[in-house]
Protein backbone atom coordinates (compact mmCIF):
# COMPACT_ATOMS: atom_id res chain seq x y z
CA UNK A 1 0.00 0.00 0.00
CA UNK A 2 2.83 2.54 0.81
CA UNK A 3 4.66 1.76 -2.39
CA UNK A 4 1.16 2.66 -4.16
CA UNK A 5 0.37 5.71 -2.39
CA UNK A 6 3.97 6.79 -3.42
CA UNK A 7 3.41 5.61 -7.12
CA UNK A 8 0.33 7.71 -6.98
CA UNK A 9 1.81 10.62 -5.65
CA UNK A 10 4.55 10.97 -7.75
CA UNK A 11 1.80 10.25 -11.34
CA UNK A 12 -0.05 12.97 -9.88
CA UNK A 13 3.05 15.10 -9.54
CA UNK A 14 4.28 14.18 -13.15
CA UNK A 15 0.93 15.87 -14.30
CA UNK A 16 0.14 18.51 -12.25
CA UNK A 17 -0.04 21.62 -14.39
CA UNK A 18 2.63 24.12 -13.64
CA UNK A 19 1.13 27.83 -11.85
CA UNK A 20 1.69 29.60 -15.28
CA UNK A 21 0.80 32.71 -13.53
CA UNK A 22 3.50 32.98 -11.24
CA UNK A 23 6.33 30.65 -13.55
CA UNK A 24 5.14 32.48 -17.31
CA UNK A 25 2.76 35.52 -17.48
CA UNK A 26 4.29 37.37 -14.54
CA UNK A 27 8.09 37.16 -15.30
CA UNK A 28 6.79 37.82 -18.76
CA UNK A 29 5.95 40.94 -17.63
CA UNK A 30 8.90 41.71 -15.63
CA UNK A 31 10.58 41.47 -18.81
CA UNK A 32 8.42 43.87 -20.65
CA UNK A 33 9.12 46.36 -17.67
CA UNK A 34 12.99 45.74 -18.00
CA UNK A 35 12.99 46.67 -22.35
CA UNK A 36 10.76 49.83 -21.13
CA UNK A 37 7.91 48.30 -23.20
CA UNK A 38 5.74 48.01 -20.46
CA UNK A 39 1.91 48.63 -21.21
CA UNK A 40 -0.99 46.78 -21.98
CA UNK A 41 -0.09 43.78 -24.06
CA UNK A 42 -1.05 40.26 -25.68
CA UNK A 43 1.71 38.29 -25.92
CA UNK A 44 1.52 34.05 -26.88
CA UNK A 45 3.93 31.32 -25.60
CA UNK A 46 3.92 28.57 -28.53
CA UNK A 47 4.88 25.30 -28.30
CA UNK A 48 5.53 22.67 -30.99
CA UNK A 49 5.74 19.09 -30.90
CA UNK A 50 5.59 16.80 -33.79
CA UNK A 51 2.38 14.59 -32.24
CA UNK A 52 0.42 15.71 -29.78
CA UNK A 53 -1.26 12.44 -29.18
CA UNK A 54 1.76 10.79 -27.84
CA UNK A 55 2.29 10.80 -24.34
CA UNK A 56 5.06 13.23 -23.92
CA UNK A 57 2.90 15.51 -26.02
CA UNK A 58 -0.66 14.96 -23.82
CA UNK A 59 1.96 15.66 -20.99
CA UNK A 60 3.37 18.91 -22.03
CA UNK A 61 0.13 20.28 -22.80
CA UNK A 62 -1.04 19.40 -18.71
CA UNK A 63 2.21 20.62 -17.23
CA UNK A 64 1.96 24.22 -19.57
CA UNK A 65 -1.81 24.14 -19.34
CA UNK A 66 -2.09 24.81 -23.06
CA UNK A 67 -5.08 25.90 -24.84
CA UNK A 68 -5.53 29.12 -22.32
CA UNK A 69 -5.20 32.49 -21.40
CA UNK A 70 -3.39 33.23 -18.55
CA UNK A 71 -3.25 36.86 -17.25
CA UNK A 72 -0.35 38.65 -15.19
CA UNK A 73 -1.04 39.92 -11.14
CA UNK A 74 -1.63 42.88 -12.25
CA UNK A 75 -3.78 41.85 -15.43
CA UNK A 76 -1.33 44.26 -17.51
CA UNK A 77 -0.32 41.10 -19.71
CA UNK A 78 -2.24 38.48 -21.11
CA UNK A 79 -0.43 35.59 -22.35
CA UNK A 80 -2.24 33.06 -24.47
CA UNK A 81 -0.17 29.79 -24.19
CA UNK A 82 -0.87 27.40 -27.23
CA UNK A 83 0.27 25.01 -29.35
CA UNK A 84 1.81 26.95 -32.42
CA UNK A 85 -0.68 27.51 -35.06
CA UNK A 86 -0.17 28.40 -38.74
CA UNK A 87 -2.47 30.97 -38.73
CA UNK A 88 0.20 34.46 -39.44
CA UNK A 89 -2.07 36.48 -37.01
CA UNK A 90 -0.65 34.74 -33.97
CA UNK A 91 2.79 35.62 -34.99
CA UNK A 92 2.96 38.69 -34.15
CA UNK A 93 2.82 38.65 -30.58
CA UNK A 94 4.70 35.75 -30.17
CA UNK A 95 7.40 36.11 -27.82
CA UNK A 96 8.57 32.40 -26.65
CA UNK A 97 8.77 28.97 -29.15
CA UNK A 98 8.91 26.21 -27.52
CA UNK A 99 10.76 23.30 -29.74
CA UNK A 100 10.26 19.19 -28.27
CA UNK A 101 12.22 17.80 -30.80
CA UNK A 102 14.40 14.24 -30.76
CA UNK A 103 11.18 12.09 -30.87
CA UNK A 104 9.93 10.13 -33.92
CA UNK A 105 6.12 9.61 -35.23
CA UNK A 106 5.45 6.82 -32.12
CA UNK A 107 7.01 9.29 -29.81
CA UNK A 108 10.22 7.89 -29.29
CA UNK A 109 14.09 9.19 -29.24
CA UNK A 110 14.86 9.83 -32.52
CA UNK A 111 18.75 10.59 -32.92
CA UNK A 112 19.00 11.38 -36.33
CA UNK A 113 17.00 14.83 -35.55
CA UNK A 114 16.05 14.28 -39.98
CA UNK A 115 12.09 14.98 -39.66
CA UNK A 116 13.02 18.00 -36.84
CA UNK A 117 15.34 19.49 -38.65
CA UNK A 118 12.94 19.93 -41.44
CA UNK A 119 9.72 20.93 -39.03
CA UNK A 120 12.03 23.34 -37.70
CA UNK A 121 13.30 24.99 -41.42
CA UNK A 122 9.79 25.75 -41.92
CA UNK A 123 8.63 26.77 -38.99
CA UNK A 124 10.74 29.18 -38.87
CA UNK A 125 10.57 30.69 -42.15
CA UNK A 126 7.69 31.10 -41.52
CA UNK A 127 7.45 33.18 -38.42
CA UNK A 128 10.77 35.06 -39.46
CA UNK A 129 9.96 38.44 -39.83
CA UNK A 130 6.69 38.35 -38.51
CA UNK A 131 7.00 39.24 -34.47
CA UNK A 132 7.09 42.70 -32.90
CA UNK A 133 9.82 41.23 -30.60
CA UNK A 134 12.92 39.17 -30.50
CA UNK A 135 12.35 35.37 -30.33
CA UNK A 136 12.92 33.48 -27.46
CA UNK A 137 13.32 29.81 -28.16
CA UNK A 138 13.48 26.95 -25.69
CA UNK A 139 15.17 23.30 -27.90
CA UNK A 140 13.61 20.78 -25.48
CA UNK A 141 15.38 17.68 -26.79
CA UNK A 142 13.71 14.10 -25.55
CA UNK A 143 15.92 11.21 -26.05
CA UNK A 144 18.05 9.12 -24.63
CA UNK A 145 20.97 9.67 -27.30
CA UNK A 146 23.86 11.84 -25.73
CA UNK A 147 23.77 15.19 -27.90
CA UNK A 148 25.59 17.96 -27.12
CA UNK A 149 23.95 21.35 -27.40
CA UNK A 150 26.30 22.06 -30.42
CA UNK A 151 25.29 19.32 -32.31
CA UNK A 152 21.70 19.47 -31.81
CA UNK A 153 22.03 23.46 -32.87
CA UNK A 154 23.76 22.55 -36.10
CA UNK A 155 21.32 19.36 -36.53
CA UNK A 156 17.98 21.55 -36.33
CA UNK A 157 19.95 24.52 -38.45
CA UNK A 158 19.45 27.16 -36.32
CA UNK A 159 22.06 29.66 -36.78
CA UNK A 160 21.42 29.63 -40.72
CA UNK A 161 17.62 30.68 -40.65
CA UNK A 162 18.31 34.80 -40.13
CA UNK A 163 15.34 34.80 -37.62
CA UNK A 164 15.74 37.63 -34.76
CA UNK A 165 16.86 35.53 -31.26
CA UNK A 166 16.32 36.78 -28.23
CA UNK A 167 17.75 34.00 -26.78
CA UNK A 168 17.79 29.80 -27.27
CA UNK A 169 17.88 27.87 -24.37
CA UNK A 170 18.63 23.94 -24.54
CA UNK A 171 17.53 21.74 -22.18
CA UNK A 172 17.51 17.82 -22.23
CA UNK A 173 14.78 15.38 -20.92
CA UNK A 174 16.68 12.15 -20.92
CA UNK A 175 13.51 9.85 -20.98
CA UNK A 176 15.57 6.79 -19.93
CA UNK A 177 16.92 7.61 -16.60
CA UNK A 178 14.92 6.76 -13.74
CA UNK A 179 16.74 8.80 -11.34
CA UNK A 180 15.42 12.42 -13.56
CA UNK A 181 12.50 14.54 -12.76
CA UNK A 182 11.19 15.51 -15.92
CA UNK A 183 8.72 17.97 -14.54
CA UNK A 184 11.39 19.89 -12.51
CA UNK A 185 13.62 19.56 -15.65
CA UNK A 186 10.81 21.08 -17.96
CA UNK A 187 10.24 23.83 -15.06
CA UNK A 188 13.45 24.80 -14.98
CA UNK A 189 13.91 24.92 -19.09
CA UNK A 190 10.99 27.50 -18.85
CA UNK A 191 11.70 28.98 -16.06
CA UNK A 192 15.44 29.79 -17.78
CA UNK A 193 13.41 30.58 -21.13
CA UNK A 194 11.20 33.54 -19.36
CA UNK A 195 13.98 35.30 -17.63
CA UNK A 196 15.49 35.56 -20.31
CA UNK A 197 12.83 37.88 -22.08
CA UNK A 198 13.69 41.64 -21.83
CA UNK A 199 10.78 42.49 -24.41
CA UNK A 200 13.05 43.63 -26.58
CA UNK A 201 11.90 44.63 -29.78
CA UNK A 202 12.31 43.16 -33.63
CA UNK A 203 13.21 45.25 -36.55
CA UNK A 204 9.53 45.33 -37.52
CA UNK A 205 8.42 46.17 -33.80
CA UNK A 206 10.80 49.00 -33.98
CA UNK A 207 9.32 50.83 -37.01
CA UNK A 208 5.73 49.64 -35.54
CA UNK A 209 6.91 51.60 -32.41
CA UNK A 210 8.36 54.54 -34.72
CA UNK A 211 5.30 54.86 -36.71
CA UNK A 212 3.08 54.76 -33.83
CA UNK A 213 5.50 57.49 -31.88
CA UNK A 214 4.94 59.62 -34.84
CA UNK A 215 1.38 59.06 -35.59
CA UNK A 216 0.68 59.99 -31.71
CA UNK A 217 3.22 63.33 -32.35
CA UNK A 218 1.37 64.65 -35.46
CA UNK A 219 -1.82 63.66 -33.88
CA UNK A 220 -0.50 66.23 -31.07
CA UNK A 221 0.39 68.95 -33.11
CA UNK A 222 -2.68 69.03 -34.79
CA UNK A 223 -4.16 68.90 -31.08
CA UNK A 224 -2.16 72.31 -30.41
CA UNK A 225 -2.45 73.43 -33.61
CA UNK A 226 -6.60 73.21 -33.45
CA UNK A 227 -6.11 74.71 -29.74
CA UNK A 228 -4.63 77.82 -30.74
CA UNK A 229 -6.53 78.47 -34.15
CA UNK A 230 -9.34 78.05 -31.36
CA UNK A 231 -7.28 80.60 -29.09
CA UNK A 232 -7.15 82.83 -32.05
CA UNK A 233 -11.00 82.82 -32.81
CA UNK A 234 -12.04 83.58 -29.56
CA UNK A 235 -9.78 86.73 -29.06
CA UNK A 236 -11.20 87.76 -32.65
CA UNK A 237 -14.79 87.21 -31.47
CA UNK A 238 -13.76 88.79 -28.32
CA UNK A 239 -11.88 91.81 -29.37
CA UNK A 240 -15.12 92.54 -32.10
CA UNK A 241 -17.48 92.48 -29.22
CA UNK A 242 -15.43 94.89 -27.36
CA UNK A 243 -15.00 97.34 -30.25
CA UNK A 244 -18.74 97.13 -30.62
CA UNK A 245 -18.88 97.80 -26.79
CA UNK A 246 -16.36 100.82 -26.83
CA UNK A 247 -18.58 102.11 -30.28
CA UNK A 248 -21.69 101.94 -28.00
CA UNK A 249 -20.34 103.38 -24.89
CA UNK A 250 -19.13 106.25 -26.74
CA UNK A 251 -22.25 107.07 -28.49
CA UNK A 252 -23.87 107.34 -24.70
CA UNK A 253 -21.22 109.48 -23.29
CA UNK A 254 -21.89 111.86 -25.61
CA UNK A 255 -24.95 111.60 -25.17
CA UNK A 256 -24.83 111.89 -21.23
CA UNK A 257 -22.17 114.25 -21.11
CA UNK A 258 -24.68 116.50 -22.89
CA UNK A 259 -27.55 116.13 -20.30
CA UNK A 260 -25.20 116.22 -17.36
CA UNK A 261 -24.34 119.99 -18.54
CA UNK A 262 -27.51 120.90 -19.36
CA UNK A 263 -27.78 120.98 -23.10
CA UNK A 264 -31.11 120.04 -23.39
CA UNK A 265 -32.85 121.02 -26.73
CA UNK A 266 -35.43 123.53 -26.60
CA UNK A 267 -38.71 123.86 -28.59
CA UNK A 268 -36.86 124.79 -31.50
CA UNK A 269 -34.55 121.39 -30.91
CA UNK A 270 -31.61 124.05 -30.07
CA UNK A 271 -29.19 122.81 -27.07
CA UNK A 272 -29.67 124.79 -24.19
CA UNK A 273 -27.27 125.16 -20.84
CA UNK A 274 -28.66 123.87 -17.98
CA UNK A 275 -30.19 126.02 -15.33
CA UNK A 276 -26.75 126.15 -12.50
CA UNK A 277 -24.66 127.00 -15.44
CA UNK A 278 -26.35 129.53 -16.67
CA UNK A 279 -25.91 133.08 -15.78
CA UNK A 280 -29.29 135.42 -14.20
CA UNK A 281 -30.54 137.48 -16.65
CA UNK A 282 -32.08 140.48 -15.41
CA UNK A 283 -34.10 143.36 -17.21
CA UNK A 284 -32.88 146.77 -17.14
CA UNK A 285 -34.64 149.95 -17.81
CA UNK A 286 -32.39 151.87 -20.16
CA UNK A 287 -31.86 155.86 -20.19
CA UNK A 288 -34.03 155.76 -23.53
CA UNK A 289 -36.75 154.18 -22.02
CA UNK A 290 -36.15 150.32 -23.39
CA UNK A 291 -36.24 147.44 -21.80
CA UNK A 292 -31.95 145.68 -21.50
CA UNK A 293 -31.83 142.26 -20.60
CA UNK A 294 -28.22 142.43 -19.42
CA UNK A 295 -26.33 139.34 -17.00
CA UNK A 296 -26.59 139.68 -13.44
CA UNK A 297 -22.38 140.41 -13.21
CA UNK A 298 -22.43 142.90 -15.93
CA UNK A 299 -25.41 144.76 -14.07
CA UNK A 300 -23.75 144.26 -11.18
CA UNK A 301 -20.10 146.01 -12.17
CA UNK A 302 -22.07 148.98 -14.06
CA UNK A 303 -24.05 149.60 -10.60
CA UNK A 304 -20.33 149.82 -8.79
CA UNK A 305 -18.80 151.93 -11.24
CA UNK A 306 -22.00 154.78 -10.82
CA UNK A 307 -21.31 154.55 -7.12
CA UNK A 308 -17.60 155.52 -7.52
CA UNK A 309 -18.80 158.12 -9.81
CA UNK A 310 -21.23 159.46 -7.50
CA UNK A 311 -19.05 159.38 -4.73
CA UNK A 312 -15.93 161.57 -6.66
CA UNK A 313 -18.64 164.42 -7.45
CA UNK A 314 -20.10 164.83 -4.09
CA UNK A 315 -16.52 164.75 -2.41
CA UNK A 316 -15.44 168.33 -1.63
CA UNK A 317 -12.66 170.18 -4.04
CA UNK A 318 -9.44 171.12 -2.54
Amino acid sequence: MEAIRKQREKDAEFWKPFDVRAAIANKLESGLRKGSNYGLAELRFSVFCRDWNTIVGKWIQAKLDLGHIVESSSKGTTVHLEQLQQDPATFQDMTQLVLVVGLDQDGQPDPSLEYDREACAAILDMIKGQSRYKLDVLVLYWGGANKSEAEVRSSLGLTQCNVEFGSIVFSVIANDADDTNPSFLLERAVADLVDKFEGRLSIKGAKERAKYQREQQEARAREEHEAYQEQLRARSEESDRRQIRIKAMKGLHVFEDRFAMGQATDTNGQFTLPAHKRQKIVVETTSHGKNSTLPKGVRELRELVAAVKRSRSLAPST
